[in-house]
């Protein structure tokens, strides 16, 4: 099966768990064997399931991060006829959590004290191991990085 370049919202709910206001990106923006681009606005909805007191803060971005992540290796296991960084097949993967969250930094600041802008996230796969897919994320606003760091997604990946 080959997936689209661009995902809307409506298809990446086919490709996670995460249903209504939890899934928090509105769309991939690109994605390759490596990693994945997506964007949201979400972050400026009032009814955000993460809103603490009506705010969104950068540590946010650690969750919007995962679903990217987790959506890139839902993608990567359709396409699994092609080896991602060298690891031979990606079995199949039917749910993906976060496990690790390591050395981010923060800006200090809300994401929602930016009206009108476009939170976009990069996923990019640093580490493979069994089971285990460790990617550095990086949150912007407007071209400037708000958030940063490593996570780790642990799967039920099985071998065929």
């Amino acid at each position: 099966m080959t997936m689209p370049q661009q995902i809307d919202a409506k298809q990446l709910t086919m490709l996670t768990p995460h249903q209504g206001h939890m899934m928090l990106l509105d769309r991939v923006e690109q994605w390759d064997n490596k990693k994945i681009v997506c964007s949201a606005v979400s972050h400026l909805h009032a009814d955000n399931p993460l809103a603490v007191n009506g705010r969104m803060s950068y540590v946010h971005v650690i969750e919007y991060g995962a679903q990217a992540a987790a959506i890139h290796l839902a993608l990567v296991s359709i396409k699994a006829n092609e080896p991602m960084l060298g690891y031979a097949r990606l079995g199949p993967v039917s749910s993906a959590y976060l496990a690790v969250t390591r050395n981010f930094n923060f800006e200090e600041g809300y994401l929602d004290e930016h009206p009108d802008s476009r939170l976009v996230l990069t996923s990019e796969v640093v580490l493979i191991g069994p089971r285990i897919y460790q990617y550095h994320v990086d949150g912007t606003i407007d071209g400037k990085t708000v958030a940063e760091g490593t996570i780790s997604l642990v799967t039920d990946e099985h071998e065929e």
